[in-house]
C-alpha cells in the first residue's frame, strides 16, 4: 500500500457557551486526509495554531515528501520528515501538520486491518480520560470508543 495523496482542509466551530445564547469564540481545525492505492483513506485533525500555514506545509512539503511511501511505516514517515522538514525543532507548523498525519495513519491502519485504534494500540479499554479546561475551570471527561 503507497500513499497517493493527501488533502487538507481548514474548518471553523462556533463556541457557545451555556447562558449566553451567542457565539462568544471560534476554533479552527485542520482535518487531513491521506489517500491509498488500495483506496483506503484516514482522517486526522489538528488544532488551530497557524492552520492555514500547516494546510500549506502539508500540501506544499509533505505530500510531496510522503508520496509514495508505505503508510504502514509511521517511524520511517517521522524520521524523513524531521530530517527533510524540521531538522532543528519537534514543534510549531510541521509538528501539528504530521499530528493530523500520523493520526490518519492509523485511521487507514485499523480500516486495513478491521479493528479500532484502540485495539491496535493493545485494547485494554474503550474509553480515556481527557481534562477540558476552558477559563481554566477543570472538568474531569471520559471519551469512549465508538464505531462509526
Amino acid at each position: 500500500m503507497k500513499i497517493t495523496d493527501i488533502k487538507a482542509s481548514l474548518h471553523r466551530n462556533e463556541i457557545d457557551l451555556p447562558g449566553i445564547g451567542k457565539s462568544i469564540e471560534s476554533r479552527s481545525f485542520v482535518f487531513v486526509e491521506v489517500e491509498t492505492d488500495e483506496g483506503i483513506s484516514g482522517l486526522g485533525i489538528t488544532g488551530q495554531f497557524l492552520p492555514w500555514a500547516v494546510i500549506s506545509a502539508i500540501t506544499d512539503h509533505l505530500l510531496p515528501t510522503l508520496k509514495g511511501m508505505d503508510p504502514y511505516h509511521t517511524e520511517k514517515i517521522h524520521s524523513t520528515v524531521w530530517k527533510k522538514l524540521n531538522n532543528r525543532a519537534y514543534t510549531g507548523v510541521i509538528s501539528n501538520a504530521l499530528s493530523a498525519i500520523d493520526i490518519a495513519l492509523w485511521d487507514i491502519r485499523g480500516k486495513k486491518e478491521g479493528r479500532t485504534v484502540c485495539e491496535l494500540l493493545g485494547g485494554y479499554r474503550d474509553w480515556a480520560d481527557t481534562v477540558n479546561t476552558p477559563s481554566l475551570i477543570h472538568h474531569t471527561h471520559r471519551i469512549y470508543n465508538v464505531n462509526l
